[in-house]
């Protein structure tokens, strides 16, 4: 007997583009629950997923997301590993597009961030370059959380990053990590090219592409191991130096990218007050 297929977590988007999909609320005019948001919610939430997230991991957030704001567009930005090894910054630019117009297209442009680890934070930095360039404004971002991002470039972390969970699988695949991580290293830091991690890292402070009107939150632990929680708090030190009103969530016991299943109620809880601190 032929088994059923699970139901795919992202039939209720459009796919635009092959890193692009969005999603449109049936009645875009539900208020959110007085019990659970005292402000007007956000017209589009962006979610940019962590690298090689899949569907099943980013539904949770979702659902999240579809619970504190259920009249708001989710536009979901996806990072494949591609992304990181091969695929040049301009055809990546290129798969935004749609991701553009979908932004144009909302009259409201109230925009909340919620991005996940390196993948995440590059893919943000992508789209901030290419909305600039091609509207001569900068993303109307009023709120931003960083989960798990962003970190410095770091040859073991990245590769942890990369790997399968699978312990039979990690110990043959370790080695082509660490090769393919040599060889970008090679073709960058002898030519004085920036790598992904550290355009992403420079990005997010960068005043000429994320308004320092947005407040944004840094949610973290110690016990991550693939993004180092020193660099986070750095970054964070930075941007709070160069202007922008930040906050900062450090979890206790929780892996990269795991706060929210750790701790469900805290998490949900910032995600909740980081939109109603934002700027009006």
């Amino acid at each position: 007997m032929d088994s059923i297929p699970p139901p795919d977590p992202l039939s209720s988007f459009t796919r635009l583009s092959p890193s692009v999909y969005l999603y449109e609320p049936l009645n875009p005019h539900i208020p959110p629950s007085a019990a659970v948001i005292t402000t007007p919610p956000p017209s589009t939430i962006i979610l940019l997923s962590w690298m090689s997230a899949s569907p099943i991991h980013i539904a949770k957030y979702i659902k999240g997301h579809q619970t504190l704001f259920p009249s708001s567009r989710i536009l979901l930005l996806r990072t494949p590993l591609s992304y990181i090894t091969h695929v040049p910054n301009r055809l990546q630019k290129d798969h935004l597009s749609p991701a553009i117009t979908a932004i144009q297209a909302d009259p409201a442009k109230i925009l909340y961030i919620h991005l996940f680890s390196n993948g995440g934070a590059h893919t943000l930095v992508n789209l901030a370059t290419a909305y600039l360039q091609k509207t001569g404004s900068k993303l109307p971002i009023r709120a931003m959380l960083l989960d798990s991002s962003p970190d410095r470039p770091d040859l073991i972390r990245g590769g942890r990053a990369l790997l399968p969970t699978n312990p039979l699988l990690r110990p043959l695949l370790l080695f082509l990590v660490y090769l393919l991580f040599f060889l970008t290293w090679l073709t960058h830091r002898p030519f004085g090219r920036k790598n992904i991690i550290d355009r992403a890292r420079a990005g997010l402070n960068d005043a000429a592409l994320v308004r320092r009107e947005a407040v944004r939150c840094y949610i973290y632990s110690k016990e991550d191991e693939m993004v180092s929680w020193e660099n986070v708090e750095e970054h964070a030190a930075e941007a709070e130096g160069r202007g922008w009103r930040v906050r900062r969530e450090l979890f206790v016991g929780s892996g990269h990218v795991a706060h929210a299943r750790v701790d469900s109620g805290r998490y949900w809880g910032v995600v909740q007050r980081v939109w109603e601190s934002r700027d009006s």
